[in-house]
């Protein structure tokens, strides 16, 4: 579904949350009020001050709208020190809340509406379904969902980082009969991915694609000015609020990084979601 024909939808009444797909927050302006929609889950976070006059999908860029210096909040800081995570709506800053599908349900402000999700029906009664019921329904879905967004990645051209990971497999096997094209890229340390390089380049000959090596140096021999920037650049790629410190230390969840490996490519896929929840914040979907 394109931004225009969303619109269109919401404006005549006939929109249909169901054929939205991915992790989303759209701000729709329509005769003088706004309206805020999400998706399901809150996978794509969204941030607002005290007193719900600010709005952000960035921590960083909320944060900086303040004229004035935040305070921390003491608390959320030890839980992230301790467990790796802050779990909201809290944020390790004290003016700053991080709406959840539980708060967005209170949100009250004057022309803001808050568009309920779309949740799935989810049961935790057991379903007595065998591991082999539970492959065919999980690699069902994801066949669905490559061919939902098929018109967008042929168009958009789709790349994928590939190891010898579960997750990367599968969307490379997966993917392979919808987008032709299918880019693949794998990372590279000397002596620390050798294993993991001769495994993409055994499944990349399988699946007939060519594989992009990017070889990168060893992180703590970075000189201490390229090292900087990496930290800094993994800050800004994470928002600042990199789950459990997961990629900071590294040159692989950079900005430098994924514009490298994109290439000429606007839509990368990734194995992300297999081990998130909420309170990850890996910018997925990037363009």
């Amino acid at each position: 579904m394109t931004l225009d024909r969303l619109l269109a939808e919401v404006v005549s009444g006939q929109f249909d949350q169901s054929a939205l797909r991915g992790n989303f927050a759209l701000l729709i302006w329509i005769n003088g009020r706004l309206s805020l929609l999400t998706d399901a889950l809150g996978v794509c976070h969204v941030f607002t001050d005290r007193e719900h006059n600010r709005f952000s999908t960035s921590f960083l860029a909320l944060l900086a709208s303040f004229p004035e210096r935040q305070r921390l909040d003491r608390l959320a800081v030890l839980e992230k020190l301790a467990t790796g995570y802050v779990v909201g709506p809290d944020t390790i800053i004290q003016g700053i809340q991080r709406l959840t599908p539980v708060t967005r349900q209170t949100v009250r402000v004057p022309d803001l509406e808050v568009i309920p999700p779309r949740v799935p029906a989810w049961s935790l009664a057991s379903t007595r379904a065998s591991l082999a019921d539970c492959l065919v329904e999980h690699t069902g879905r994801l066949r669905q969902y490559f061919t939902d967004i098929a018109p967008l990645g042929r168009d958009l051209g789709v790349d994928l980082g590939l190891s010898s990971g579960y997750d990367s497999r599968l969307l490379a096997l997966l993917a392979r009969p919808v987008f032709p094209n299918l880019s693949l890229h794998t990372h590279w340390v000397r002596g620390v991915h050798d294993a993991e390089k001769a495994r993409a380049e055994a499944l990349a000959r399988a699946l007939r694609l060519e594989l992009r090596v990017h070889p990168e140096p060893v992180f703590e021999s970075l000189p201490a000015e390229e090292l900087e920037a990496a930290l800094l650049d993994g800050l800004y790629y994470y928002d600042a609020r990199a789950g459990d410190n997961s990629g900071a230390y590294s040159t692989t969840y950079t900005r430098r990084y994924k514009t490298l490996t994109l290439a000429d490519r606007r839509l990368r896929l990734n194995g992300e979601g297999g081990r998130s929840t909420g309170t990850t914040t890996t910018p997925r979907g990037r363009a």
